[in-house]
This record gives C-alpha cells, structure tokens and sequence, in this order.
C-alpha cells in the first residue's frame, strides 16, 4: 500500500497511553475518509508496529469498535482475544483478534458506520478510524505507534551504569548517534538520576513533587517511569516518596527498573519477588537496602526465555551483522553484568501465580562456588499497574544498526508493561 493510499484509509490516529487523561488528535491535513455503510463486510488486516516503523508489536489486542464477525465466520477471533494473551475488548460481542509475533492481524468483520479500530497492549492504546473498504478488503498496511504522542507519556531517570534511554531511541523515539540516545532529539521525558545531564532537565525529584499543582505527584504525568541502574537512591529513604510510587503503580503506573535500581521494587513491592540477603526477614516487609548487590561481573549466561519472548525474539534479528537472537536450542546469549549486580531468587511463595518470569539462566554470585538457575527478568502486576525488573544491563554498543539481545528483550518488555 501507498502512503497516499495509507492516509486515505487511516483519517486520523489518536495514539495515547492507556493511563493518560484525555485524548490526542490526528493528522489534521489528511483528507476524510470515504464513508462506510454499516453492514459492509471486510477483511481488515494491517502490521502493528512500534514509531521506529520496523519492531513489530506481539501480543496486542485488535478489535474495531461496533464490528461482529462476519455470517459463517468462525468465532476464533474472539475467542483467541478473550484469552489470557492479548485480553477481550470492553463489549464481547465485538469481533477480536491477537497481533501475532510479527505483529500482523486481520479481522473478518462486519463494519458499522464510522468504524473504529483499537489496538491495546500493556499501557499503549491505539486508536485508527477507518474508511470504506475496496473490493472487500481494507489493507492498512503498516500501522506505527506515534513517537511524540507515546513518547510524552514516558520518563525515563537516568544511571551511571544502564542507558534504557538508548533501547528506546532505536524503538524511534529520539535519534540515534554512535548507539546511543542523541541528547535532545529524546521524544519522552529524561531526568537527571546521576548528574549526567545538562542542568535544563529536571532532576529525578521532581517526579515526587507537585510542580503543576494539580495536587498529585508529577509521576503521576507519566504512563511508565523507568529507572536505570546507578542512579542516586536518595527517594527512597523518604517514605512519603515510597507510598507515592505505590499508589501511582496501583492506580494504573507502569514501573520498569534495572539492576542496582531494584530497591525501587524491593523497598516499594517488598511482597511479590524474594531477592538475595536479609533471609530473616518477612515476605511482605522490605529486605535490607542493597543486599542483593551480590552478583559477579565478567560472567555470561544462555538464558531460557517465556514462550511468547521466544516467539517474537525469533522474528528479529540480533548483532552486527544480523543475526539470529536465539540458540539453536533456544537459548538467549546474555553479558552485561557489573561487579555487585542484583540477585533475585525468585517470587516469594505467595506470589508464585503473580510473577512472571521472562528470562532465566545459570549464574554465579559471591558465596555461590557453582551456577544456579534463577531468574534474570521479572514482572508482576500490582493493582491497576505493573512493575518489571531486569538483572542485567542493555549494554548498547552495536551502533545505531545492531542490537544485543538485552536490548531487543527491553524492547519486547517495553510493551509488555
């Protein structure tokens, strides 16, 4: 399909996190879309993808709004929707459908007027109205996240030892130079975690304070708050900072946190993963600050990794030149570890069916004379929202083509939270 052709079809994309407050706008130069009669049918099929135009979106739920299955259409799109996978629309009735690992959908449907498609994953909402099919078929084509709308749904607070911000410049959002972020070009919001920046960004105070007076946290601004490893701690130890975290992830919040920023989730979520150090202490109280801090540098690991990681990672490619990010037995090849990263030994019994482990391997850490299995990249939901946590770093290094497979598992879990 065009770009003409695109835009005639796709009169406007409202791209929104799903815990932002009010709407957006579409591409106010794009001409209106012919009108559909309701009652037309259609395969309506398209690629959902992230703003660099090229990472597909696994997992996410389509649906168009008003639309049921067409007559003598099996019901398999709404039953696969209704599943764990990608979740159900609001009303059932409506005819669903999972992107699958290349982020490809399609949708036999009956069309209402002024049909709109949704697509929904993790925090990310999309939403495209559609116009009149041709012979039948309405191809969309690839359809991308938008940058600026997303992006400004995302802080990122920045470390001495982790740079999540590169991961999310090669998803699009920012420019690239020599692999990393480009300061300046970043389309979401960067604080200062660890001094590294210029003194016009805010520091990762500011995310704990009231500046716009609207009575909440200024975190609360933000869709999903991510915090890299080696940044000031400081927050933590003030518990009216604690309790706003809590409450901005149970009311909806995504937090995603990388190696020595794992008290964000220990001190905070104390609860759902058990991390190594203070074994004497309570499941639901936190353990000892920095306790976890156990973990060896200079060693590597072929990590398993959850169905769904594998499915997509064996769509991508890794490396420079390209290559494939699995093993052939599966495995992911992961490095990155700094001397004193954090252990985690898993979730605390009571938690087993709320955490999700994402990426496990065999490594080795102070007092540990042989490799364990244990889990490397951990999510749970808590409330409304999600909290992930990863035990090694991105380690971007490949320039602004290639990708280790961290970065690529990153950018998998960006739209998983």
């Amino acid at each position: 399909m065009t770009f003409g052709n695109l835009k005639w079809h796709l009169a406007s994309v409202l791209l929104l996190l799903q815990a932002a407050c009010g709407g957006g706008g579409g591409d106010s130069s794009a001409p209106p879309p012919p009108p559909v009669v309701a009652g037309t049918a259609a395969v309506v099929s398209g690629k959902l993808v992230a703003p660099d135009n090229k990472t597909p979106i696994a997992n996410a739920l389509v649906y168009v709004e008003g639309a049921t299955a067409r007559l003598g259409v099996t019901t398999r799109e709404r039953a696969q929707a209704a599943t764990a996978t990608c979740g159900a629309p609001p009303n059932l009735a409506w005819a669903a459908t999972c992107t699958g690992a290349d982020g490809s959908f399609s949708l036999d449907v009956v069309l209402p007027a002024a049909p709109k498609l949704v697509a929904l994953k993790g925090a990310f909402r999309l939403e495209t109205l559609l116009g009149a099919p041709s012979g039948g078929t309405l191809a969309l084509g690839t359809v991308a996240l938008s940058a600026t709308t997303t992006g400004a749904r995302l802080a990122v607070v920045t470390g001495s030892f982790d740079r999540i911000e590169d991961v999310l410049a090669k998803l699009g959002y920012g420019e690239i130079e020599a692999g990393a972020l480009k300061l300046g070009t970043e389309k979401f919001a960067l604080f200062n975690g660890n001094g590294s920046l210029p003194a016009s960004y805010k520091p990762m105070a500011a995310l704990f304070a009231d500046a716009d007076g609207n009575g909440k946290a200024d975190i609360y601004n933000f869709g999903v708050v991510f915090f890299n490893c080696g940044l000031d701690e400081t927050a933590l130890s003030d518990p009216a900072n604690r309790a706003i975290l809590r409450a901005y992830v149970e009311s909806g919040g995504r937090v995603y946190a990388s190696d020595l920023a794992y008290d964000f989730v220990e001190q905070v979520f104390p609860e759902f993963i058990d991390f190594e150090g203070s074994d004497g202490v309570a499941a639901t109280a936190p353990e000892t600050q920095d306790a976890a801090q156990l973990g060896e540098s200079g060693i590597t690991t072929e990590a398993s990794v959850d169905p769904a990681l594998s499915a997509w990672l064996g769509g991508v490619t890794c490396g420079a030149p390209a290559a494939a990010c699995l093993n052939t037995n599966g495995t992911v090849h992961i490095e990155g570890f700094l001397s004193g990263w954090s252990v985690a030994k898993g979730p605390h019994p009571a938690q087993q069916a709320q955490v999700r482990t994402w990426v496990s391997g065999p490594i080795t850490f102070f007092g540990q004379a042989s490799a364990v299995v244990r889990p490397l990249t951990m999510s749970f939901p808590a409330g409304l929202g999600r909290v992930t946590y990863t035990s090694y770093h991105n380690e971007p290094g490949l320039g602004a083509t290639g990708f280790v497979p961290q970065e690529r598992i990153l950018q998998f879990i960006v739209f998983e939270l």
